[in-house]
């Protein structure tokens, strides 16, 4: 699933990057259920805080995983989303930080 990592190209318009969002959640859905994973996936608000907690409304959890790229380009790791999503769920949260 490291494919996104390596072909991505940014996004001209909201729309463009709305579709590649898409496109790439579809590709790691159909992934994961190859697998044999039972797994379910939405594109969400483009905060990841607000996302989450839109989540939240209707499913509960144990933990969150946030993946993120590299410190260097990361805006999520820059924002310290793990620690600001960890003091405001109360949950645990596991970083995955990609290679490339």
């Amino acid at each position: 699933m490291w494919w996104w990592v390596t072909d991505y190209a940014g996004p001209a318009t909201d729309e463009e990057a709305s579709t590649q969002a898409r496109q790439r959640l579809n590709q790691m859905l159909a992934d994961l259920a190859a697998l044999g994973v039972p797994v379910e996936g939405h594109l969400g608000n483009s905060h990841p805080l607000a996302a989450t907690e839109k989540v939240f409304i209707d499913h509960q959890f144990d933990e969150i995983i946030v993946a993120a790229l590299p410190q260097r380009v990361s805006r999520w790791l820059r924002a310290d989303l793990p620690h600001q999503a960890e003091r405001r769920f109360s949950l645990p949260v596991t970083t995955i930080i990609t290679k490339r």
